[in-house]
């Protein structure tokens, strides 16, 4: 092994590598002009580490496991591209989703043996990695680190529409709920069409006890204790918001009229007096 060849190599690929979370694929050194030969060296020195794939990590730079595999995954998909040549629009490029999205979001998922991706076209994927063909919104991609990753909300939309089992939908529902990562009422709106083909009540009240089983409701954050109270006893919030409007005009005070006519407002309010009375209990 020539050590100035491999000090040089090692050089070219840490400058790409930096960029990339310390990675770096076999087809971006070929671009680079690294041989196979150098690169074996390299390895073989200490100076490169392959976590899976075509992916080598640059000796000295950490990630945490869970994030350096799927962003290894992801350069994979795509060997020859560096990561700032990938397409930066919302939706143009592989996203991880589904049961991988839920370990990326902190969210107690479905097990998968594989690590799973969306991409809006067809592209073969390496050993333990699934690519699902979908076209997804920005408003459905957020951020982790550098890996494009679904939203909390659309990921929970998957697990469903993936037929995944319904203890394991119970607990990924409810961890994302009571961290308040996704917005429970409309996360039932978007829902509710696909009741009747995936087998759950789309009605507020048994939507809920279906899927909340693990959550106490002392334990909802503010606008989740709200959408879940007004899901479950819409009857009780219409009464207390009742209750509420004429108390405060009889007593003169200008909040009867703003919960009279401002019905959003007047059911949010109501529903925090049911849910924090509900809480107590």
């Amino acid at each position: 092994m020539n050590p100035q060849v491999s000090m040089s190599a090692f050089k070219a690929l840490s400058e790409a590598a930096a960029r990339q979370s310390g990675l770096v694929t076999a087809g971006q050194a070929r671009r680079i002009g690294i041989s196979s030969a150098e690169r074996d060296a390299l390895v073989d020195a200490g100076l490169l580490i392959r976590p899976g794939w075509s992916v080598y990590q640059v000796v000295g730079t950490e990630s945490a496991p869970w994030y350096m595999y799927k962003y290894a995954a992801w350069l994979a998909l795509d060997e020859d591209a560096f990561a700032w040549e990938r397409p930066s629009a919302p939706g143009e490029d592989a996203v991880v989703s589904h049961e991988t999205a839920c370990e990326a979001l902190g969210i107690t998922g479905p097990a998968s043996r594989e690590l799973v991706f969306t991409a809006p076209d067809p592209r073969s994927a390496p050993p333990g990695v699934r690519v699902r063909r979908a076209v997804l919104g920005a408003d459905e991609i957020q951020v982790v680190g550098r890996l494009p990753v679904t939203t909390p909300h659309r990921t929970l939309v998957d697990l469903v529409r993936d037929w995944n089992d319904a203890d394991d939908l119970r607990r990924a529902f409810s961890d994302a709920v009571r961290k308040d990562l996704v917005d429970l009422l409309r996360l039932h709106l978007d829902l509710v069409p696909l009741a009747d083909e995936y087998g759950f009540p789309a009605e507020g009240g048994r939507f809920v006890d279906y899927f909340l089983t693990r959550v106490g409701i002392a334990s909802l954050p503010l606008r989740n204790l709200v959408g879940y109270v007004e899901l479950k006893w819409p009857q009780r919030v219409a009464a207390v918001r009742t209750a509420l409007t004429e108390g405060l005009r009889e007593a003169g005070d200008p909040g009867g009229a703003l919960l009279a006519e401002d019905e959003a407002f007047g059911r949010e309010i109501a529903a925090q007096v049911v849910g924090r009375a509900a809480a107590d209990e």
